[in-house]
């Protein structure tokens, strides 16, 4: 009986995907209405250097899928009206002089920087906000609004809630 219990425990908390990269692709296939068609296969290969960057780093995969949508569109090589450049959009002060050669490196700079104003904030939230306005608190508009589609979809994708 106790067996039974527990393997039941087990299958009732495992989430909607089996793994992160299953849910990150999920998430990026779900956005099509954003996309083009040309662009969904892209961005699709974009799974793996996300997942592996973000789990290197201590950010969830969800969160960096996230901020890559709303950052660029998953459009590699992007350069914004102030200069900022890449998948997720990193100003100058966060690339340290480094060119951003490849997606890997996109990823990685943005990655990187977004963990570094999650550990400095506290909080998940905190980071995005630090990410987008460069201060911790208050909380802007924007930036909430990227916690709360983060929120849905790690819900949908995931099956769970995260920490917040």
């Amino acid at each position: 009986m106790r067996i039974f219990v527990v393997i039941a425990f087990l299958v009732a908390s495992l989430p909607v995907w089996a793994n992160e990269t299953e849910a990150v692709r999920a998430y990026i296939e779900h956005d099509k209405r954003k996309l083009r068609p040309s662009k969904i296969a892209s961005a699709v290969e974009l799974v793996d250097p996300i997942v592996t960057i973000s789990k290197e780093e201590g950010i969830d995969p969800m969160l960096t899928a996230v901020m890559i949508r709303f950052e660029s569109s998953f459009r590699p090589g992007v350069v914004g009206k102030l200069g900022e450049r890449g998948l997720m959009q990193v100003h100058g002060i966060a690339l340290n002089g480094r060119k951003l050669a490849t997606v890997r490196d996109e990823v990685r700079r943005g990655v990187v920087y977004l963990a570094a104003c999650v550990r400095r904030c506290g909080s998940i939230l905190g980071g995005i906000n630090r990410y987008m306005s460069g201060r911790c608190d208050p909380i802007y508009n924007r930036p909430r609004a990227r916690w709360r589609h983060y929120q849905w979809a790690t819900q949908k994708f995931k099956g769970g809630k995260d920490e917040i």
